[in-house]
């Protein structure tokens, strides 16, 4: 009750508070329970006093990448906004708060005429999240251009140029921080051959991926064999596993490497699905496949071993946690 009565004061403040709110309209994966309280925070200063109150707390950044139980959460689901979705450009780099979306922070790059991440176009989701997993195509990452990440750790904001990045890896992923903004420094360039090279790998995507079904990007990550990439959605096409179907999750039949929510599935639906790849793939290529998206709730993280998600989950006092 204590809590509840902070979040009505929290509300006439500087925040949107809900209760019960169905976590499966947060998600491009329209999968998910409810969430027992989802609070939209527009600046630093609420979040700090938010996460003073919440036990337990989720921040969620555009949702694209995740996949939730449909058991209830019965914590704080937060979301960044406000001034969270800020972009200034100063000659030629970007700031932009974690909040701000992949889209538009590419549609001010163009503007101003600045090249290098036209392949993050067509990639939804916030740039936060984006960060949190070193996100990419094209044979490039975000990382490659982020310079400082401002971030909250143990109540303190600061601007760090210290982190480590691999392939779908970023050192937030181990760390109780949460990333508040970015630098990004870029080039400049053509407006026209930008705008070209943006509308080009968005067609490959709409082309290529089933983009706008119900969805959470490529499931698992690329593995390197002998210093070879080797690439799931390659060989779960070889295996034949296209449309394979489990209840109402089904292997994309455009891209092998996703897996849509093709007719009204549930968790278990997709969790089946993915452990049913796993293990064709491992019989077949002594491969073991590790996933890309984030897996939350359930008996997930027990059997595969994930860290929660795009951000961090945890009580007040983090546990330390071992991840893959």
């Amino acid at each position: 009750m204590k809590y509840e009565l902070f979040l009505k004061n929290l509300k006439k403040i500087d925040a949107k508070v809900f209760y019960d709110y169905d976590i499966k309209n947060l998600t491009s994966f329209k999968i998910g329970g409810k969430a027992k309280y989802f609070v939209i925070v527009k600046n630093t200063k609420t979040l700090i006093n938010l996460l003073k109150h919440c036990k337990k707390y989720f921040i969620l950044g555009g949702g694209t990448n995740v996949l939730f139980s449909d058991k209830n959460y019965n914590g704080t689901i937060i979301k960044l906004e406000g001034k969270f979705k800020k972009i200034k450009v100063t000659k030629n780099h970007i700031t932009c708060g974690s909040g701000a979306s992949l889209f538009e922070i590419n549609k001010i790059a163009k503007k101003n005429s600045l090249s290098g991440i036209e392949f993050s176009y067509g990639i939804p989701g916030t740039i936060g999240g984006a960060i949190f997993g070193n996100a990419g195509a094209f044979d490039d990452e975000i990382l490659n251009y982020v310079t400082e990440v401002k971030i909250l750790k143990n109540n303190k904001v600061f601007w760090t140029k210290n982190f480590s990045h691999s392939y779908r890896k970023s050192c937030f992923q181990d760390d109780n921080s949460i990333i508040l903004s970015a630098k990004i420094m870029l080039n400049y360039g053509n407006k026209n051959e930008i705008d070209a090279l943006q509308k080009a790998n968005l067609l490959k995507r709409i082309n290529s991926q089933p983009y706008g079904k119900p969805c959470a990007g490529s499931v698992f990550k690329r593995e390197i064999n002998d210093g070879k990439i080797i690439f799931p959605a390659k060989i779960i096409d070889t295996l034949g596993l296209k449309g394979v179907t489990i209840g109402g999750a089904m292997i994309s039949t455009k891209h092998a490497g996703f897996i849509v929510n093709e007719n009204n599935a549930k968790f278990k639906d997709v969790i089946k699905l993915i452990k049913h790849v796993k293990k064709i793939v491992y019989k077949n290529y002594n491969l073991k496949l590790k996933e890309e998206i984030i897996i939350v709730g359930g008996k997930a993280n027990a059997y595969f071993g994930r860290f929660p998600h795009p951000f961090k989950i945890f009580k007040t006092k983090p546990r330390q946690r071992n991840n893959s």
